[in-house]
């Protein structure tokens, strides 16, 4: 089966969505033996593939083809527009984002819808426009990351019930090695929990809040982020002493 892996993500890049799309075709080609191709966003790196390969751990068992970044709303449409021709001949199109759904319209082909969070349909326009896309028969499934996520869901697409498939994030095998760098803490404290992640609202800082909270003589460690959600965070933390952010660790 011939798959075509849409994602939004820029390749290369530091973030844990290229990550994750990079690792999805290759388990998919390799694992699977399915024919996929990743179309991603090229961040003019200039990386040659097998330099991208070696980045994220993969080997060369997908094609992988680049959009340029659209900068404003007129370049958007000759985006969808390249993404039509480009999907033509796949039997199944795997979104990673429900943006490319817009291409879909004018397609019958079956398709996947992988969620990450809800923040798009906050859009009373794209609500609109995913309520009446969604509810389709060319959709087989839509892919959520957590049971959370799912129930948030349901309270805006609530017939889509039977639609909905979680998967929680997970992991590659890694061999061990012996790190040189290592973190410091910023202070000792009984026991430390550490979260590595997005700060997206819904991955998981909600919960970190009350537990902080509670647990005073626990130190809490939040690695990921970029400055501008570090900031908002800590200004919502202000007053608790044993959080602490680093913000993006290079791995």
């Amino acid at each position: 089966m011939k798959i075509a892996y849409l994602t939004n993500s820029i390749i290369p890049s530091k973030f844990a969505n290229s990550v994750h799309s990079m690792k999805m075709c290759f388990y998919l080609s390799s694992k699977y033996k399915f024919n996929v191709s990743l179309f991603a966003i090229n961040n003019k790196k200039n990386k040659s593939i097998r330099e991208i390969h070696e980045m994220y751990g993969t080997k060369d068992t997908f094609k992988i083809k680049f959009f340029k970044r659209y900068k404003n709303n007129f370049k958007i449409i000759f985006f969808h527009i390249k993404v039509l021709f480009n999907i033509f001949n796949y039997q199944l199109i795997y979104c990673r984002h429900p943006f490319f759904l817009i291409s879909l319209i004018f397609f019958i082909k079956k398709y996947i819808l992988e969620l990450h969070d809800l923040r798009i349909f906050n859009s009373f326009f794209y609500y609109k426009f995913f309520k009446f896309i969604l509810y389709n028969n060319k959709l087989i499934s839509i892919i959520l990351i957590s049971n959370q996520l799912k129930n948030d869901f349901l309270k805006i697409f609530s017939k889509l019930k039977n639609k909905l498939f979680v998967a929680h994030d997970g992991s590659s095998f890694f061999e061990e090695k012996d790190f040189n760098k290592k973190v410091s803490f910023n202070n000792k404290y009984v026991f430390n929990i550490i979260y590595v992640g997005s700060l997206h609202p819904g991955k998981g800082l909600e919960i970190i809040k009350p537990l902080s909270n509670h647990f005073k003589e626990f130190g809490f460690h939040i690695f990921g982020g970029n400055s501008k959600e570090i900031d908002k965070y800590k200004k919502d933390f202000i007053n608790q002493k044993n959080i602490f952010f680093y913000g993006y660790i290079y791995h």
